[in-house]
């Protein structure tokens, strides 16, 4: 379980983990429970609607209760070659300290503890349009399935608010999609430009 360390930084990295962490959950990479790491959505607000294009091929999902109070405002779905697409977005500040440097190494360290079969492929921190991103990508074989998959996990954060993206394929399957993936967390940041002002919140 993620241990919340004392310095502000640690604590806000924590609690992007949290969150990621539900995601996992959400594709089917790891079970939720009834003791996942708490996300403090008490202090969170939860951006609850959002437009974006994508390409050709994926369907809109419509996102359950649960997932709903997890806070997932977004999800796609394709098949041949078989995707899914979790996106979530929160209104919350960031910290003076905070250094998205920190994060691909944070995200690592965590989901090595907490994902089973966990392979690390690759993590960077790199750039959407006008932004930074810290993006995590690495495979997972499920015991019920037999079968690898490969997740690209993203983090875009604002001053006021931060957007998490989840990608999943299996791993056979990924490299005839990354251009959507890609196409997608463009998309994003696009839309976060259009939509925000001077740092202020969608």
């Amino acid at each position: 379980m993620i241990q919340l360390l004392h310095s502000r930084r640690n604590k806000l990295i924590a609690a992007f983990l949290a969150i990621l962490l539900l995601i996992a959950a959400i594709l089917g990479i790891r079970a939720l429970t009834q003791d996942e790491p708490d996300t403090d959505q008490n202090s969170e607000q939860i951006i609850s609607a959002i437009s974006l294009d994508y390409p050709a091929g994926w369907t809109p999902q419509e996102a359950s209760i649960a997932e709903q109070k997890a806070g997932v405002m977004w999800k796609l779905q394709r098949t041949d070659p078989q995707a899914n697409v979790v996106l979530r977005g929160v209104v919350s500040d960031l910290e003076d300290d905070f250094d998205i440097n920190d994060l691909p190494s944070e995200l690592e360290k965590t989901f090595k503890g907490e994902i089973k079969g966990f392979d690390l492929l690759d993590k960077s921190v790199a750039d959407a349009g006008q932004y930074k991103i810290a993006q995590i990508k690495y495979d997972e074989k499920t015991e019920k399935q037999k079968q690898v998959y490969t997740s690209l996990m993203i983090v875009l954060p604002l001053e006021h608010q931060t957007f998490y993206l989840a990608y999943r394929t299996p791993q056979k399957d990924f490299s005839k999609i990354e251009k959507d993936f890609n196409t997608i967390t463009n998309n994003l940041a696009d839309y976060v430009k259009e939509n925000t002002d001077q740092g202020q919140n969608l």
